[in-house]
C-alpha cells in the first residue's frame, strides 16, 4: 500500500470488514466490527445527565461495493462502503507514512432517507487473535504491566483519551513474533472502553458515545481508532518512539511550565464547611483571615503554593455567576491581601474554578428527588468503601449521599431559577424536549458563547487579583450528548468542547503573565494539550493495591514496589513528552466520598503506610498535592521530604527513571532521578514487613543518605546490601 512501510489489511468481501493486518512478515489475524445505537427515549440518569432506554442497536455490516483505492498525496487510503441496515458506513483505512501506529480509521455514517435518524452510540470492537502467553500492556489503566491474556480479569475498564483518570488508553499486545498496538483514539467524543479476554484472544470495545441526528443528505463523520503492527518489536522498544508518535498525531504538550512549578507543593484548602453523612461536617478554615493566620505553618511543611477551592458550602463546585469573585471565593478586597501575603512570602495561590454549570433550587431538587427515588437509595446507610474502588460502585453511592448531604445549604444560597437560563438560554445542555439538562448543575455547554464569557472572567481574575493560575475542576463532567436545535447534528462534541476553549485561553492568559499556571482535573491525554499540570486520578487506586492486597492479591493487581515501577515507567512512557502529573494521596476528592471515619488516608491504611506512599508521591519528580488536614501525623516528615526537592534539582528539574534498583526485595520502590552531574536514588519499602536487598546504583559511590534518620545508613556504594524498616525510605544522594 505504501513505499514507506509494508503493511497490509486483509478485508473480507462479504462484510468489508478486516481479518487480518500484515507488517513485514508477520500476519496477525484480527476482527474489526461496528454496532450502531439508534433511537429510544431519553431520560434523566442515576445520577443525572441523560439515559437511554429502549433503543436499538443495529449489527452486520455488509459490503456494498468493491474496496477501492486512492491516493491524498501525503497517504495512501482504502475504502470501503458497507451497509448497517439500512446505514452507510463509509469506512477508510489510511496508511501513514512518518513514525507513529500505522493504520487510522475514518468513519462517515449517513443515516437512512426514511426511518430513525438518531445516533445515540457507535460501538467500535477490536479483537485479535492471541496465544493465552501473549502479553497485554495497557499503560495507565488498572492492571498490573506485563500480564499474559490468561491471567486477565473478566472484564477491565480503561479510560478513553479524554477521560478523567484516563491515561493514553492505548493497547499492546505483544506475542513472540510481534506486538500490535490497538488505540482508541478520538479528539472530539469522550467514550469509554473496556478490555476482555475471549476466546482465542481479546476483545477490546470502544463505545465512542457518538451522537447525533443527521438529515438524509447529511453524514456524521469520526475518526475513532488507530492501529499498529510492529513485527520483531517488543513492548520496551515502542514505548521509545511513542514521543514520535504523539508529534505525528500533532498532539502535544506546552513546553513553557511557570519556572516555578516542577518543585511545587501544592496545599489545598477550603474557606467555609463540608458537610456529610450522619450529621458530621468539617472546616479548615472559616474564612480567609484564619488561612492567613495559619501560613507560617503551611510555609514551615514545605507546601509553596496555596490552591483555593470555592467556598463551602455554597457555591461549592459551581457556579454562581460566571466571574463572580466575592460569593465563590471571598470579599475580592480580602482575597487580594492574601495574594499579597502569599507572593510576600515568595508562595504563589491559584484558583479552584469551575465551568460545568450553576446550581438553583430547581437543579437541586431534581437531583435530590432523582437520589431519594432512585435504585441507590436503600444503600445509601449502609454501603462503605474507598473514593476510587476498581470495580466502581461506590462512588454513585457517595455521590448520592452527598447531594443530601448538601441540598438544603445549597437551596439556601442559590437562586431559585437562575437568571442565565432566560439571559443566554442556547449556553446550557438539553434533553430533545428542550428540558435543560444536567448531574446536579444547570449543565452548560462550552461550545457555545459560554466559552467566551468564562475565558474573559479567567483573564480578568488575574489582572485584578494578581493570581498565578488556575485549576480547572471537571472540565468533561457533563459526559452526555447535547440535544438542543443549535447542537443536535452533533450532540456529543459537547462533551470535550473544553478542549477548544482551552486551546482559545491559555495564549489569553500568557499574553498577560508568562507564568501563569494552567492545570486541570482530568489526566487524559486530551487534556494534557493546554495544559501544564493534569491530576493524578488514574493513580489512586494504586494505594489500595498495595497496601491493602500486598503481595497476595489477584495477579491483575499491582502487589509490589517493583509492579508500581514497572506501572509508572511505562504511564509516563506513553505520555506525550513534557506531561507533568500532580500526585497526591489526600484530596477533597478522595476525603469528600468515603464515609466519616474513613476520610484520611491514614484511616483507611494506617499512618505508616500513607507516610511511603506519600514519599513515593512526593520523590517521584513532579508537584505534589494535599488536602488541608492530610498533614495530620506527617508534620515531622514533610518538611524533611520538601526540603530535599528543593535542594536536589534532580527530584525537581531531573528526569526521573523507574528502574529496579533493589532486586532482592520486591517490595521496595525504587526511581533514580538525573539533573546535570547529580544523580538522586529513591528506595521506599512499600510492606508492612522490614525488607534487604543490594542496591544496583549506576555510579559506585559513595552516595550519602539524605533524609538523615536514625538506623540508616549515612552512605552507600554500587552492590551494598541495605535493610528498610516496615514502610521505611531512603534518599541516596550521589556525587
Amino acid at each position: 500500500m505504501n513505499r514507506a512501510r509494508d503493511v497490509a489489511l486483509t478485508l473480507d468481501d462479504t462484510t468489508g470488514c478486516p481479518t487480518s493486518l500484515r507488517s513485514g512478515d508477520v500476519e496477525l489475524d484480527l476482527a474489526v466490527t461496528l454496532d450502531l445505537v439508534v433511537g429510544g427515549v431519553e431520560e434523566r440518569g442515576v445520577q443525572g445527565g441523560l439515559h437511554y432506554r429502549d433503543t436499538t442497536t443495529l449489527t452486520g455490516t455488509t459490503a456494498t461495493a468493491p474496496a477501492r483505492r486512492r491516493s491524498t498525496g501525503l497517504d495512501d487510503q482504502v475504502v470501503v462502503t458497507t451497509d448497517l441496515q439500512g446505514w452507510t458506513v463509509e469506512w477508510t483505512w489510511t496508511l501513514h507514512p512518518s513514525e507513529g501506529p500505522a493504520l487510522g480509521l475514518g468513519l462517515i455514517l449517513t443515516p437512512p432517507t426514511t426511518g430513525e435518524r438518531v445516533l445515540r452510540d457507535l460501538i467500535v470492537r477490536v479483537t485479535p487473535q492471541l496465544p493465552d502467553d501473549a502479553v497485554v500492556h495497557v499503560p495507565g489503566a488498572q492492571l498490573r504491566p506485563s500480564l499474559e491474556v490468561r491471567d486477565l480479569p473478566a472484564v477491565v475498564q480503561v479510560a478513553s483519551a479524554g477521560g478523567v483518570p484516563g491515561s493514553s488508553a492505548l493497547f499492546g499486545f505483544e506475542t513472540e513474533g510481534a506486538t500490535m498496538v490497538v488505540w482508541p483514539f478520538c479528539r472530539t467524543e469522550l467514550g469509554s472502553i473496556t478490555l476482555s479476554p475471549v476466546t482465542g484472544g481479546c476483545e477490546v470495545t470502544y463505545a465512542t458515545s457518538l451522537a447525533g441526528e443527521a438529515a438524509p443528505d447529511e453524514s456524521l463523520e469520526i475518526e475513532p481508532l488507530l492501529l499498529h503492527l510492529a513485527p520483531h518489536t517488543g513492548w520496551d522498544d515502542l514505548l521509545d518512539v511513542m514521543p514520535q508518535w504523539y508529534a505525528g498525531l500533532a498532539l502535544t504538550t506546552p513546553q513553557s511550565p511557570p519556572p516555578w512549578l516542577r518543585a511545587a507543593s501544592i496545599f489545598e484548602v477550603q474557606l467555609g464547611t463540608s458537610l456529610f453523612w450522619g450529621g458530621h461536617s468539617y472546616t479548615a478554615y472559616p474564612d480567609v483571615a484564619a488561612l492567613r493566620a495559619d501560613l507560617d505553618r503551611v510555609q514551615q511543611l514545605g507546601f509553596d503554593v496555596i490552591q483555593l477551592m470555592p467556598r463551602q458550602p455554597y457555591p461549592s463546585y459551581n457556579l454562581h455567576e460566571v466571574g463572580d469573585v466575592d460569593t465563590s471565593y471571598a470579599p475580592a478586597d480580602e482575597l487580594r491581601a492574601l495574594v499579597d501575603d502569599c507572593h510576600a512570602r515568595g508562595m504563589h495561590i491559584i484558583l479552584d474554578i469551575l465551568m460545568h454549570g450553576v446550581l438553583d433550587n430547581e437543579s437541586i431538587d431534581e437531583a435530590a428527588v432523582g437520589v431519594r427515588g432512585g435504585p441507590l437509595a436503600a444503600s445509601l446507610e449502609t454501603l462503605r468503601g474507598q473514593a476510587f474502588d476498581e470495580e466502581g460502585v461506590f462512588y454513585p453511592v457517595a455521590w448520592s449521599r452527598h447531594i443530601l448531604d448538601f441540598e438544603q445549604a445549597w437551596k439556601q444560597g442559590s437562586p431559585v431559577h437562575h437568571h442565565l437560563l432566560e439571559e443566554h438560554p442556547d449556553w446550557f445542555f438539553r434533553a430533545s424536549d428542550g428540558h435543560v439538562t444536567g448531574i446536579y448543575t444547570k449543565a452548560l455547554d462550552a461550545r457555545t458563547g459560554f466559552a467566551d464569557a468564562f475565558i474573559d472572567a479567567c483573564c480578568a481574575m488575574v489582572e485584578t487579583l494578581g493570581i498565578d493560575g488556575f485549576r480547572f475542576d471537571a472540565p468533561t463532567y457533563n459526559d452526555f450528548p447535547n440535544w438542543s436545535p443549535e447542537t443536535r447534528h452533533r450532540a456529543s462534541a459537547s462533551q470535550l468542547a473544553c478542549t477548544s476553549l482551552f486551546r482559545r485561553l491559555r495564549p489569553r492568559l500568557r499574553a498577560i503573565r508568562d507564568d501563569v499556571l494552567l492545570y486541570t482535573e482530568p489526566s487524559g491525554v486530551l487534556l494534557r494539550e493546554s495544559m501544564d499540570l493534569n491530576y493524578n486520578y488514574d493513580e489512586q487506586w494504586l494505594l489500595a493495591s498495595i497496601v491493602l492486597d500486598s503481595e497476595h492479591g489477584a495477579a491483575h493487581r499491582v502487589r509490589t514496589g517493583h509492579d508500581l515501577v514497572a506501572w509508572y515507567h511505562d504511564r509516563d512512557a506513553a505520555l506525550p513528552p513534557g506531561s507533568l502529573t500532580a500526585h497526591h494521596i489526600d484530596s477533597h476528592d478522595t476525603f469528600w466520598w468515603p464515609l466519616w471515619g474513613d476520610k484520611w488516608r491514614r484511616e483507611q491504611f494506617g499512618l505508616p503506610a500513607t507516610r511511603a506512599i506519600a514519599t513515593v508521591n512526593l520523590l517521584l519528580g513532579s508537584p505534589y498535592m494535599m488536602f488541608v488536614g492530610g498533614e495530620v501525623g506527617l508534620e515531622d516528615w514533610l518538611p524533611v521530604i520538601n526540603r530535599l526537592k528543593r535542594e536536589h534539582a534532580a527530584l525537581s528539574e531531573g528526569r526521573p527513571d523507574f528502574i529496579v534498583l533493589a532486586p532482592d526485595a520486591p517490595s521496595l520502590f525504587s526511581v533514580l532521578h538525573h539533573h546535570a552531574d547529580e544523580p538522586v536514588a529513591v528506595l521506599v519499602n512499600l510492606s508492612d514487613r522490614p525488607a534487604t536487598s543490594r542496591v544496583v546504583l549506576p555510579e559506585p559511590g559513595p552516595w550519602h543518605e539524605a533524609t538523615g534518620q536514625d538506623g540508616l545508613p549515612s552512605q552507600v556504594t554500587d552492590g551494598d546490601e541495605v535493610t528498610l524498616p516496615a514502610w521505611g525510605a531512603m534518599v541516596l544522594a550521589g556525587s
